[in-house]
């Protein structure tokens, strides 16, 4: 029984391994071709190549370049760049790396959390899987959230470690502000040590409190020191509109996903509530689902607020997994209980494990169209007059300046109608030569009378495989 008990534990990692790289085929195989795979890809390389080519970082606001984001991803990208000498490819190698320490850390904490080696292992992977099958968008893409995390979390795992003296906490301080200094939306987590602190140790709440002001203030500093007016136009007081929609479609595709692990990471901090990390991770499991639904509301914003519930609700699964084993009073026991424990785990996604490919559908799909992508890239390249991508990835691999940032100018529009006023004009004369959009009749990132007037001025050329429009 104890052999066979074993047995069945690695048998059950190696399902979940075998899954983890099953679902890395098609980001792997999608890293260096030239097809967008998502909005934020050339958003991102277009600010990483204005950097590394000398030009201003955060320049003044106009139509077509609004950077909203703090500046560490760029630097980090910029310098990937260098080597690969394209900043898209660079982002999503940056971001396959962020989300591979990520999920290193999910194991070293579970670790820390009191979880047996084959658990922590087995969480780890579990974490990957989930990620991988349900929030493709993240995955493989030039986007800074995981590196953001990957910031955080290591934090985390220092924070894990015990100690609480003012040098760990300075330590915790840094990656926490680290992980801001590349996405401004990454606040459960600190939030959640200070909630947390507050609690359990006053004197380090303060230590804490001390550190993290200070680090904050000095990279702020440093940011205005560098950017100027600029940065705090961009960054501080871009503004965009809120909304529901987003909110409630997210949690009807997304909630029965979540629901069976917050569930379980529930019952996990329940069992462990005498215990300060089990306080810990029950404060991170609500912080996270309250900041992240919170923060879905703005617009543009997706399921990327719900990373940390996803890490968060894992390690509250390692939680209840220890707390199995834990009962185990003997070698043959804890090897039975240990098996049970991964069993339970690993269910879900091994009987998801046929649709490992299947998830990324559309990213095969558009693979096998690159002779059509590479068609529609020559045609902007080519086009002699002003051009304006909607999937900005496109003019970034034609080498051709978009006239707008179709979403950030959007929602500027929304908060001050005027400002549309010469994007309208350049549209009514046809002055815009070629305007590619994501789907046919637009993707409705432009306000509605903007929407209207490019239907009225512009007629489609084709839509293979994304849509070009030309003036009537």
């Amino acid at each position: 029984m104890l052999l066979f008990s074993r047995l069945t534990t690695w048998l059950l990692i190696a399902v979940l391994a075998g899954l983890a790289v099953a679902l890395l085929y098609w980001p792997l195989t999608a890293l260096f071709a030239h097809i967008p795979l998502s909005y934020n890809e050339g958003w991102n390389g277009f600010h990483s190549l204005r950097l590394r080519t000398g030009g201003s970082l955060y320049p003044p606001v106009d139509a077509a370049t609004f950077i909203n984001y703090p500046p560490l991803s760029f630097y980090l990208t910029a310098a990937i760049a260098g080597l690969t000498g394209d900043d898209i490819v660079a982002g999503r190698i940056l971001a396959l790396a962020a989300l591979a320490i990520t999920t290193l850390n999910v194991g070293l904490a579970a670790r820390r959390l009191g979880a047996a080696r084959e658990v922590a292992i087995a969480t780890a992977l579990a974490f990957f899987c989930f990620v991988a099958l349900y929030f493709t968008d993240y995955v493989g893409v030039d986007d800074p959230q995981w590196l953001a995390h990957a910031f955080q979390s290591t934090g985390l795992v220092v924070l894990l470690g015990g100690r609480r003296d003012w040098r760990t906490l300075v330590i915790v301080a840094a990656l926490m502000v680290a992980g801001g200094l590349v996405k401004h939306n990454v606040l459960a987590l600190p939030l959640a040590v200070t909630l947390w602190l507050a609690f359990e140790d006053r004197r380090a709440l303060l230590r804490w409190l001390v550190a993290a002001a200070a680090i904050g203030a000095t990279a702020l500093a440093i940011c205005l020191g560098l950017y100027g007016g600029s940065f705090v136009d961009q960054v501080i007081r871009s503004g965009r509109t809120y909304t529901t929609d987003v909110l409630v479609l997210v949690l009807r595709m997304q909630a029965p996903h979540l629901a069976p692990f917050v569930i379980a990471a529930a019952i996990g901090v329940w069992l462990s509530r005498r215990h300060a990390l089990g306080r810990f991770v029950g404060v991170y499991l609500a912080t996270s689902t309250i900041v992240g639904i919170l923060l879905m509301t703005g617009s543009g914003v997706i399921y990327n607020t719900l990373f940390d519930l996803v890490l968060a609700m894992m390690l509250g699964c390692a939680l209840l997994l220890a707390r199995i084993v834990a009962h185990a009073t003997t070698d043959r026991s804890r090897a039975v209980a240990t098996a049970l424990a991964i069993a339970l785990l690993a269910a879900r996604f091994v009987m998801l494990s046929p649709n490992a490919l299947t998830a990324y559908a559309s990213v095969s799909a558009d693979l096998a169209r690159q002779p059509e992508w590479t068609a529609a890239i020559a045609r902007i390249r080519t086009e002699p007059g002003p051009v304006a991508c909607e999937t900005l990835a496109l003019c970034y691999w034609a080498g051709r300046d978009s006239e707008i940032e179709f979403f950030n100018f959007g929602q500027r529009v929304l908060l001050d109608p005027g400002y549309g006023a010469a994007f309208a004009r350049q549209a009514q004369g046809g002055e815009i030569a070629l305007v590619q959009r994501e789907l046919t009749g637009g993707a409705k990132r432009l306000p509605p009378e903007l929407e209207t007037l490019l239907a009225d001025r512009y007629r489609l050329e084709t839509n293979v495989p994304t849509a070009l429009y030309v003036p009537r």
